[in-house]
């Protein structure tokens, strides 16, 4: 296979995987709420959240750079979670 046509493969799975629906657990005082979007939502939303509201993500328990996620990332993960960041002291 040429490279070229791997570059085409892995945009068709990229826009394939795009509209994946995944959750995402955001925990806050109050408790947590869950959201069913599509990847492609999910991961502006886990940016979002980080940059905005300070939260940490965890994919698959692991604690995780939100600007270094990608769509295959959340599809393939079994659970994502932003949390409060922990201040220690």
């Amino acid at each position: 296979m040429h490279a070229n046509q791997k570059k085409q493969m892995s945009k068709k799975q990229l826009n394939k995987n795009a509209f994946k629906m995944v959750t995402i657990k955001i925990v806050s005082l109050a408790g947590h709420d869950e959201q069913e979007l599509d990847a492609l939502s999910a991961l502006a939303e886990i940016q979002r959240q980080a940059t905005e509201h300070g939260k940490w993500v965890y994919v698959d328990l692991e604690r995780c750079d939100p600007d270094g996620l990608t769509i295959e990332d959340l599809v393939e993960a079994d659970d994502i979670t932003l949390t409060n960041a922990l201040v220690g002291g």
